[in-house]
């Protein structure tokens, strides 16, 4: 079978950490399938200064990342500051197209879309125009976020019902996009897989204190800041760790001078690091900690369960499902960090069984995951040709 997937996020050799979540999903496929990846690259139309194919310049219009092959076409768009719903139609529009041409030599039995908007929408459209079943994925903003501006509530709609089947990271998400118009029998929960190079890290101390790992964007839904605030508690107790935080985001400068002024030397800063990267960093740490305020699957929670890290995260759709058991971590409320650091302090001193959280993390690999695509796809096809 051939499946041409596409999402407007994918690694890239310039920016090789955007979109590795699909890029996973891509790679489960690939063990039953031969997998296309469409990744269109953004241009503005309008002001030729703020070019986004300066986030592209360097990329071969064909390529392969992590073993996938990419197609990188060139769409015209709006500047992200104007908003998404000219940007999906946009896409929309162009997307045809594009596919069009890669029939030709890439005969795909289906096209799936990883994101309700703005993929997810211009290939409803596309599988429209060419005849192809369409599967969507519900990735976790798309749905959380979007379908709260009333101007993608149609679009987002209309793509739920026009897909032949609609998967979700998460049951959270699942359940929203019933609420959202998808035929409940269409929509179908599938998490994220786990890569196998965290599945094979060892633990390995190397330090004298305890280590709370952050990795993620420097965003306010990331919670960041009140995981800052509970660790500045924590050392006010005399608690003996140091808090690494891995990513960028637009909150560095104002997290960077709240830690300068109440709990330097104990926070480390480590920016942007490769992928490849992410699996010593976590098997050098103790817990993770993600206090997010909204997520779909965050797959940074599931590499930590397979490097043995148990989770200190909040109680919201995703991260409950994935910390099912007090067993791999803490769940604490959302924006609460004085309950973050009670968790965080909890989570230092318990002894956790390291083997029993690989061991369930072990349950999301690419063989399994990809097994539950095929399954999808083969009823997609069913569907649409009946």
């Amino acid at each position: 079978m051939k499946i041409l997937g596409v999402s407007e996020v994918f690694p890239s050799k310039r920016r090789p950490t955007i979109g590795t979540f699909v890029s996973g999903q891509c790679k489960s496929i690939a063990k039953y399938c031969d997998v296309l990846f469409v990744s269109p690259r953004f241009f503005s139309v309008f002001f030729l200064s703020w070019n986004w194919l300066s986030l592209y310049r360097g990329l071969k219009p064909r390529d392969v990342i992590n073993g996938i092959k990419v197609y990188y076409p060139l769409v015209p768009a709006i500047p992200r500051y104007y908003n998404i719903l000219l940007q999906t139609i946009s896409m929309a529009l162009s997307l045809p197209f594009h596919i069009a041409r890669l029939r030709k030599w890439f005969n795909f039995d289906i096209i799936h879309a990883h994101g309700i908007v703005p993929s997810g929408f211009a290939c409803v459209v596309t599988g429209l125009l060419l005849k192809k079943p369409v599967v969507v994925t519900a990735i976790g903003a798309d749905i959380n976020d979007f379908s709260r501006l009333s101007y993608l509530k149609p679009l987002i709609t209309f793509t739920l019902r026009k897909a032949c089947i609609i998967t979700a990271v998460s049951n959270s998400l699942r359940g929203k996009a019933i609420s959202l118009g998808a035929e409940v029998d269409n929509v179908k929960f599938i998490p994220r897989s786990v890569d196998d190079i965290f599945l094979n890290s060892q633990y390995i101390r190397r330090k004298n204190i305890k280590t709370i790992l952050f990795v993620g964007q420097l965003i306010e839904r990331k919670g960041v800041e009140d995981l800052i605030r509970a660790f500045n508690m924590l050392i006010g107790r005399n608690i003996d760790a140091e808090l690494i935080i891995v990513g960028e985001g637009v909150l560095y400068k104002e997290l960077l001078c709240f830690v300068n002024s109440n709990c330097s030397g104990r926070v480390t800063f480590l920016g942007t690091q490769p992928h490849s990267d992410i699996p010593r960093i976590m098997s050098e740490a103790d817990i993770l900690c993600l206090p997010s305020y909204r997520e779909g699957w965050p797959n940074v929670c599931m590499e930590a369960l397979a490097c043995g890290l148990p989770i200190v995260g909040t109680d919201i759709g995703g991260i409950n499902e994935i910390v099912s058991s007090s067993d791999y971590g803490v769940l604490v409320p959302p924006g609460d960090y004085t309950a973050l650091a009670k968790a965080l302090k909890y989570a230092l001193t318990k002894d956790w069984d390291r083997e029993k959280i690989r061991e369930y993390a072990s349950n999301y690999t690419f063989d399994k995951i990809g097994q539950m695509y095929m399954d999808v796809y083969a009823k997609a096809k069913e569907c649409f040709y009946r």
